[in-house]
């Protein structure tokens, strides 16, 4: 019973947003090459300008279905 809250929490607050981040990098270090601005600074900033809206829109969402 807590195990399965703690499991669903840490699954929801920890792993999604993990795999959101990690998929959003990897989008934004296969556009480095075709552009030319710093690899490091253009793929942070990729990564958290498209990794906040989407994490904001996913726990939106999950917090409305509970």
């Amino acid at each position: 019973m807590e195990s399965d809250k703690v499991s669903k929490a840490v699954e929801n607050f920890v792993a999604y947003p993990l795999i959101i981040l990690i998929g959003l990098y990897i989008v934004a270090s296969a556009i480095v090459p075709f552009i030319h601005l710093n690899n490091q600074t253009f793929t942070i900033i990729f990564t958290l300008a498209g990794g906040i809206p989407a994490l904001t829109f996913f726990f939106k969402e999950k917090i409305c279905k509970q």
